[in-house]
């Protein structure tokens, strides 16, 4: 598998390693950003190619993973000149590879821009999990998230899906109580942020 990795690289021009991408609508505005594990430019025949990497456990949502790197894609194409991304995503605990080619950038930031214009709307379906919620900036305002945290706190947690009495490493029972407590905590602030907003509210009457 690290030989596959390093062959995906190898002859690039420049290589950078947990680089943010940012996404550029036509009319200047930040469509949506990310944080890619490794982008390699080959200046020869102006393309690139972009590799990540997931951990979680299960199946992975392909749409999902196919958006993420059409928009790490996008952001490429727009630094750096290029005219084709190959991208690859490794699914490291399932050993499944994920692959797709992009080239066409006006239609692929016409797809981001709708995509996050329906996101945005206060009705659009919002999926919680833990891989999903964990880097999101978006948490203390989520209703769903709140939700989730107010019915079962645990369901947010990446290791809540491993029984306690499996966790016989010291260390992974270390970190599935750190991320219970830190949930718990992110509840804690959005109450803040909520009582906060109240208050501000009277306020300003």
């Amino acid at each position: 598998a690290v030989g596959e990795i390093n062959a995906f690289f190898d002859g690039a021009s420049a290589v950078f390693r947990e680089i943010t991408v940012p996404v550029g609508g036509t009319d200047g505005e930040l469509l949506t950003f990310g944080t890619a594990d490794g982008v390699a430019i080959f200046l020869a025949d102006r393309s690139a190619r972009i590799g990540d990497f997931k951990f979680g456990r299960g199946e992975l949502d392909q749409e999902h993973v196919v958006w993420q790197l059409k928009a790490y894609a996008a952001g490429v194409m727009q630094r750096w000149g290029v005219t084709r991304v190959e991208c690859r995503a490794w699914h490291v605990p399932e050993r499944q590879v994920y692959e797709c080619v992009f080239w066409d950038l006006p239609r692929m930031l016409e797809d981001i821009r709708e995509t996050v214009y329906r996101a945005s709307q206060p009705d659009a379906p919002r999926r919680p999990s833990a891989s999903a919620c964990r880097y999101c900036a978006a948490k203390l305002i989520c209703p769903e998230f709140r939700a989730q945290v107010v019915e079962n706190p645990l369901a947010l947690v990446p290791a809540a899906d491993v029984p306690v009495a499996r966790l016989s490493d010291a260390l992974e029972l270390a970190r599935f109580l750190f991320l219970y407590l830190y949930y718990y905590f992110l509840y804690f602030l959005y109450l803040l942020h909520l009582q906060l907003y109240v208050l501000d509210f009277f306020i300003n009457l």
